[in-house]
């Protein structure tokens, strides 16, 4: 039978989602070769070391800019295992949070940019880029990695933090990108494309050392492992096109 091959974007950093990602699809299925893109394929070592000992775990670079997406974009193309069956899903993982405990009032131009830029405009240049590879592959996913602070019903209510007020209209922005992206293709071209909220996770991103297990209101923290492991099981899934949804697949108002 012929590998399912999917590219996951943001998956560099062990305690993250992306990486753990990568680890839950290649412990899937023997039929799964992953390509993970990272900034900086030489400081992934802990990727790296699982890449030598898996020839399934393709590591290649990629940053959110156009140019090194073409880049990345090639040098995935000339794959043998994508040369032969195209790419079957985008898992993108990718992101920054710089905004923390600013507020609405407080947020400046610079930081909004810069947040857009790591969340909604890299996640739509890789999408756009790598639609030629997705229209030869068999499945055609495409995850976006959102979060609940970008649902604008929900806007810092519940356990969402009144700050992070760029981070969350970047991800509004995206998920706005990925229906748009969906009432396009989605139908017409048989591709299943979701916005997913991965639950909250105690990562690095996180200031002020949350850590697994504690509990902010109703909301549990979990670890990265379970986390990558549920962004896994849902994009292996599939279902849910042109929705957005949580880890645990229950629909998220927009």
């Amino acid at each position: 039978m012929s590998s399912i091959v999917y590219l996951v974007t943001g998956s560099n950093r062990p305690d993250g989602v992306g990486f753990n990602a990568v680890v839950a699809l290649l412990a899937q299925s023997l039929l799964n070769h992953v390509i993970a893109a990272v900034r900086n394929p030489a400081g992934a070592e802990e990727l790296q070391k699982i890449a030598q000992e898996n020839e399934r775990l393709t590591v290649v670079k990629m940053a959110s800019d156009l140019e090194s997406v073409k880049t990345a974009f090639n040098e995935v193309a000339g794959l043998p295992v994508v040369r032969e069956n195209g790419i079957d899903g985008l898992l993108l993982n990718a992101g920054v949070t710089l905004s923390g405990e600013i507020t609405a009032s407080q947020i400046d131009t610079p930081t909004l940019l810069a947040e857009l830029e790591g969340n909604t405009f890299g996640p739509m240049r890789v999408a756009q880029t790598f639609l030629p590879l997705l229209r030869l592959g068999k499945q055609k996913k495409i995850f976006y990695t959102s979060s609940v602070i970008g649902s604008t019903e929900l806007a810092g209510e519940g356990a969402q933090p009144g700050g992070f007020t760029a981070y969350g209209l970047s991800k509004s922005a995206g998920n706005h990108f990925f229906k748009r992206l969906y009432n396009e293709i989605g139908k017409s071209e048989s591709f299943t494309i979701v916005c997913y909220h991965p639950g909250y996770i105690a990562t690095s991103m996180l200031k002020g050392g949350v850590k697994a297990g504690d509990r902010i209101g109703d909301v549990v923290f979990v670890t990265p492992e379970q986390g990558g492991k549920s962004a896994a099981d849902n994009f292996i899934a599939g279902g849910h096109s042109g929705e957005f949804i949580n880890e645990e697949g229950k629909n998220l108002p927009w």
